[in-house]
């Protein structure tokens, strides 16, 4: 999980299997975000 890392062939793959799927974020910004 980093900004700007997308594979939207793997994301398709993957969400075909139901297994979640996340890109382009970065965990230290969405920490930040939900803890204020």
């Amino acid at each position: 999980m980093q900004l700007g890392v997308e594979n939207q062939e793997a994301a398709e793959l993957l969400a075909k299997a139901g297994i979640d799927v996340v890109m382009n974020r970065c965990i230290m910004v969405e920490h930040d975000r939900l803890c204020r």
